[in-house]
């Protein structure tokens, strides 16, 4: 059973901070979070500017959410991935997708060359659910976001392989005490107190989390 799997059958063991919970919740607390999480969901609301490598928005969104988490009394600890592990079945399956799309997107651009667009208006002429499917996360993007990381004094780490095991080992190492993540593997591994944030818990302060 995968972690997702595992989250839909212990739904009813979550709970709803409420609106403006979260706040609540991760208040005085060092939470680690998976800095691929909001990568991806970052990259999703600004894929033309991801595609053209103008990283300026996304690395100001990311950090906007790291002060966001200080107005709220928070230290984050921010662990990216490392290195991929073989023969992840989800990981080929995005390869995919993504190489789909990049080929569609590719004969697009192509087209509208053709078409004599202006090469400044094409992206805002190429489909956004294409944009989006072929968005990877680049170590461009990485590099400029652990820069800024670096420069403001936040505190990361970049895990050997995925983040999950290593948030759960700063915990083990009393470096962290919550996390904030979207799927189920920190109950797994045994986090205390695990926060399933997505884009909307920025906006509204709810989320579902484990306790």
């Amino acid at each position: 059973m995968g972690p997702k799997v595992f989250l839909s059958h212990i739904h009813e063991l979550l709970a709803w901070s409420g609106v403006n919970g979260f706040e609540a919740l991760v208040r005085g607390k060092t939470p680690a979070v998976d800095a691929y999480v909001w990568l991806h969901e970052l990259v999703y609301s600004y894929p033309g500017e991801n595609r053209d490598g103008a990283y300026g928005p996304i690395v100001a969104a990311f950090m906007a959410r790291i002060m966001k988490l200080h107005r709220y009394g928070a230290i984050p600890f921010i662990v990216f991935d490392g290195a991929h592990l073989d023969g992840k079945q989800s990981d080929a399956s995005r390869a995919k997708s993504r190489a789909d799309a990049l080929t569609q997107l590719d004969e697009a651009y192509v087209a509208a060359v053709a078409e004599g667009v202006d090469e400044d208006d094409i992206t805002a002429k190429l489909d956004i659910k294409l944009l989006r499917a072929a968005n990877a996360i680049k170590k461009d993007l990485v590099h400029a976001v652990i820069t800024d990381l670096r420069e403001s004094g936040v505190r990361y780490v970049v895990a050997p392989y995925e983040a999950d095991a290593q948030m759960q080992q700063l915990f083990n190492e009393g470096l962290v005490d919550c996390c904030l993540t979207t799927d189920a593997d920190l109950i797994i591994y045994g986090m205390p107190l695990v926060l399933f944030c997505k884009s909307s818990s920025w906006i509204d302060g709810n989320c579902r989390y484990y306790e």
